[in-house]
C-alpha cells in the first residue's frame, strides 16, 4: 500500500536516516494509529543531528506534515539542516505546509 497514507508514512520511516531501534519505536506508534505522532518524532530526531537526508525524502516529509497537520515547528529543524548542508530544504512547502493561515 505505497500509495495510502500508512505506507507513505511507514515508507517516510523505512527510508530515514536513524538507527534501527529507533525505526522500530517509530513503527510502533504507527501500529498504534499514532501516525502524525510517529512523524513528529520523526522529525524531532533529524532535527537533532546531521542525518544524511535527501531533499527528495525532506519533501515527502514536508508532504506527510501537511497531510497529518504537524505543526510545522517540527519540520523548520529539519528544514535548517538541510540549508546548513545546502540542500534546499527551507522550500520545503511544496508537499503541503499544513494548516495555512499562518
Amino acid at each position: 500500500m505505497p500509495g495510502s497514507l500508512l505506507g507513505r508514512v511507514i515508507d517516510a520511516i523505512q527510508s530515514a536516516p536513524v538507527t534501527e531501534q529507533g525505526k522500530r519505536e517509530l513503527l510502533s506508534y504507527v501500529v498504534a494509529g499514532e501516525y502524525a505522532l510517529a512523524v513528529e518524532l520523526l522529525c524531532d530526531r533529524l532535527g537533532e543531528g546531521d542525518h544524511a537526508l535527501s531533499e527528495n525524502q525532506f519533501q515527502r516529509l514536508a508532504g506527510l506534515c501537511g497531510e497529518l497537520e504537524v505543526p510545522r515547528g517540527h519540520l523548520d529543524p529539519v528544514a535548517e539542516l538541510l540549508a546548513e548542508r545546502g540542500v534546499s530544504g527551507e522550500d520545503g512547502d511544496s508537499g503541503g505546509g499544513g494548516t495555512g493561515g499562518e
